[in-house]
């Protein structure tokens, strides 16, 4: 374990390439954790922070980093970052801990983190008590010809170097967040930078750069035809808890198809945010967890 100078402790785990979870609380005690929280693409861990001490998690909660971001190891040559190594990832997480005498029941998963807790949860349907999906509710589908042109774009953008633009401070970071995502408040930018950067030397100059390795940024390789994702889902028996944001990714209408597909879903929106709702509106959100985890959410109320 290694604590961090936010009070932060990093714990490091024999899985995947080298994979890192985040303890937020002030007395770790694996017998006590059954939440894990599951960041999305190009995040971190570390944004999760505020909302697990609104949802007054600190102490029962571990966040993960996917493989390449945040405080978790980079792949070597040849390995890649693809969906499907994330849920292999997420399997060996789920086991690792277990050895440690520590069962997760509930999962919070944001964006790309709710895509891989979605297929999890569908092969491995007995293992999960709760999935909370935060403004995600699976891939989009995909035929079979619109396959073959992303794989010929994987392939292209497998050979293209990839890197990432220092930034001269986190003020930089935060302004640069917002320009790429224009419904991403200032104080949301600031949650997600907070942990999103590390200190180099360019140049002869100190700057900051991403955690993250910058190989992730590339096309997505593999989608799946409706059927697929109307199967998984209908194996899942985990209670889903889908909380979408007014101004984010998921349309009502593409829940409402996919909300069928569940053996037990209650859903929830907040207004006036956008996608990245875990830091925008952890407030509202942390209370939310709260009364679903406690069995007090009505959805028609």
């Amino acid at each position: 374990m290694k604590p961090s100078s936010n009070a932060v402790t990093t714990i490091d785990l024999n899985v995947g390439p080298g994979l890192s979870v985040s303890f937020f609380g002030s007395s770790f005690d694996w017998a006590t954790i059954d939440t894990l929280f599951l960041h999305g693409y190009l995040d971190c861990a570390g944004s999760f922070e505020d909302l697990i001490d609104r949802a007054n998690f600190r102490e029962r909660a571990l966040a993960l980093d996917w493989r390449g971001h945040g405080e978790s190891q980079w792949v070597g040559p040849g390995g890649s970052y693809h969906l499907l190594d994330h849920l292999k990832d997420l399997s060996g997480t789920l086991e690792y801990l277990q050895t440690q005498g520590c069962t997760i029941r509930n999962v919070v998963a944001h964006s790309m983190g709710g895509n891989v807790a979605l297929l999890f949860a569908g092969l491995r349907s007995s293992k999960l008590r709760h999935l909370i999906l935060l403004d995600i509710l699976g891939p989009p589908s995909e035929d079979s010809l619109a396959q073959i042109k992303r794989l010929q774009d994987l392939l292209d953008s497998h050979t293209k170097p990839k890197r990432w633009i220092s930034v001269r401070d986190r003020e930089a970071l935060i302004e640069r967040l917002c320009q790429h995502n224009p419904k991403l408040s200032k104080a949301g930018a600031c949650r997600m930078a907070r942990y999103a950067l590390k200190p180099i030397e360019e140049k002869g100059e100190s700057r900051f750069n991403f955690k993250m390795d910058p190989r992730l940024r590339g096309p997505t390789p593999m989608r799946y035809p409706e059927p697929f994702y109307e199967a998984l889902f209908t194996n899942i028996e985990a209670r889903i808890f889908f909380v979408g944001a007014e101004h984010g990714y998921i349309p009502s209408a593409f829940v409402k198809k996919r909300a069928k597909y569940f053996r037990s879903f209650q859903e929830s929106w907040i207004n006036a945010t956008g996608h990245h709702v875990h830091v925008d509106a952890h407030e509202e959100l942390g209370e939310l967890l709260q009364s679903f985890l406690s069995g007090s959410f009505d959805d028609n109320g």
